[in-house]
């Protein structure tokens, strides 16, 4: 790409990206972080193990994302937009049981494509 075709993009295509990754990181460490602590009161000794491992395993995956794309963009665009598709494919190829399509449409864009805009942002963002 030519220095001037990178040049026509505008700067703020990377702070949007950012922001939107911080949102959802946010987002993700609140409802994980209750769902830990939901954990103590409503589940025996024997699953909560089981389910801090699975929510500590998320919360260090979606904050090792975060940090790299916020470092290392390119790799982190690479890596949201792999996440975005393959939680919404994932969503719709095995949606829950009992649920309308225009509902299983929804909450696959809400879960896949939050990461795959972030990271398409930070593909069009100018390089550093």
């Amino acid at each position: 790409m030519s220095a001037s075709a990178s040049a026509a993009r505008p700067a703020w295509l990377r702070t949007v990206a950012r922001t939107i990754l911080g949102i959802w990181i946010v987002f993700w460490t609140y409802f994980l972080g209750a769902n830990l602590l939901d954990n103590l009161r409503t589940t025996s000794a024997s699953e909560q193990a089981k389910g801090y491992l699975a929510i500590l395993t998320g919360l260090v995956l979606i904050w090792g994302l975060g940090v790299l794309a916020w470092r290392k963009e390119r790799v982190g665009a690479s890596l949201l937009v792999g996440l975005g598709l393959a939680l919404l494919i994932g969503y719709l190829l095995s949606p829950p049981t009992r649920m309308v399509a225009n509902d299983v449409v929804s909450t696959a864009l809400l879960l896949g494509g939050v990461p795959f805009l972030a990271g398409f942002l930070f593909w069009a963002a100018p390089k550093r």
